[in-house]
């Protein structure tokens, strides 16, 4: 059971940046959308869902890591006696932070795409529409960000001198 949330929890990230990158492809290189995200583009896109998943889980169904999670205490709790788990902690966090980050980074272009574009556009029709898909899509990311910074336990090391994060 471990196995299929763990695959599924780490495969969100990697949703999130393709809604985002979908977004900004539709604003702001609308004659690309529909190469990128054709029929067989999305099959591509599917599969690399799948594959994602399938990483994050053939690796949490390994001998190699363990970890659980403490729902009383929501945090991530690591057996660092196996080979790869302190690797796989150190991976997921640097994942979950940047893909959410370049998500941001895809709805600042969208954003700032959309401002220009209300004053260019004959038709506010449209731009209420962009504007409801973009806000539905940053709605998601916004969750996304502040589950990764709440569910994030973080703490300043001095000694050493770097922001470590725990989960």
């Amino acid at each position: 059971m471990g196995t299929i949330i763990s695959g599924g929890y780490e495969t969100w990230v990697f949703v999130t940046v393709i809604l985002a990158f979908n977004r900004f492809v539709l604003f702001c290189f609308p004659a690309r959308e529909k190469q990128i995200f054709s029929s067989t583009g999305n099959k591509i896109w599917l599969l690399a869902t799948i594959a994602v998943y399938a990483l994050f889980a053939g690796i949490q169904a390994s001998s190699k890591v363990y970890s659980k999670y403490l729902i009383d205490i929501y945090q991530w709790k690591y057996d660092y006696s196996y080979a790869w788990s302190r690797i796989r902690k150190d991976v997921v966090i640097y994942y979950q932070l940047g893909g959410v980050f370049v998500a941001w980074l895809f709805y600042i272009a969208v954003v700032i795409k959309l401002f220009r574009y209300r004053n260019e556009a004959g038709s506010s029709t449209r731009s209420k529409a962009n504007q409801k898909l973009l806000i539905h899509a940053f709605v998601i990311t916004v969750y996304c960000t502040i589950q990764n910074f709440l569910w994030t336990r973080s703490t300043f090391s001095s000694r050493k001198e770097k922001f470590r994060m725990w989960f």
